[in-house]
């Protein structure tokens, strides 16, 4: 029989999301997810421990000592801009820090700016912006400190960074160029006077 309940998921109306490995159901705009044996469950607000203890109980009727497993399969972040490893991450906990989000992207390059990062928060009509600053230790303790499902984190270039390397770049280039220059002359005066 658990067999059964278990493949109701993949045949089951739109009402279900498949990840690489993980079959599960999708909860609709009234906060409730579809469930054989169940019906409509409501599951708005509830955290993970919570509604695993409530379909553990309401499943007892069906099965002796259920087993279930709550898991997310569609809360993601996105990470790009000047990170080595620009990426997609897929938050399977409550929360993730900003921190463990940065390091989950890999490093910042050379030319990163760490003062001013921007998250982009989606919160229903309104987009909120946030500029992070890395140096600054209060970001760990602001409402920010964490990311919420569907953020995106953009960390953009230093230009002060990036126009100090073209500079430099600029520089090298001039000398290499006005030493060869001395050489070649140098070379041709020395076989028009021997």
């Amino acid at each position: 029989m658990d067999e059964k309940f278990n493949t109701a998921a993949k045949v089951s109306n739109g009402n279900i999301l498949m990840s690489a490995n993980n079959v599960g159901y999708q909860v609709n705009e009234l906060g409730e997810i579809t469930m054989h044996y169940l019906g409509n469950v409501k599951v708005e607000g509830m955290t993970r421990r919570g509604l695993s203890t409530k379909l553990q109980k309401e499943l007892l009727p069906y099965f002796n000592d259920p087993i279930v497993s709550v898991q997310y399969l569609n809360r993601k972040i996105t990470v790009m801009g000047q990170v080595s490893g620009p990426k997609i991450i897929n938050l399977p906990d409550e929360r993730i820090s900003f921190i463990d989000a940065m390091v989950t992207a890999g490093d910042l390059t050379d030319v990163a700016d760490y003062k001013n990062i921007l998250v982009i928060r989606d919160s229903g009509s309104t987009k909120f912006i946030k500029h992070i600053n890395l140096e600054d230790s209060t970001v760990l303790s602001s409402e920010w400190a964490y990311v919420k499902s569907d953020d995106v984190i953009y960390v953009g270039k230093n230009t002060a960074k990036v126009d100090k390397e073209d500079r430099r770049r600029n520089l090298q280039s001039n000398i290499s160029l006005a030493v060869s220059m001395v050489s070649l002359v140098v070379i041709i005066l020395n076989n028009l006077l021997k």
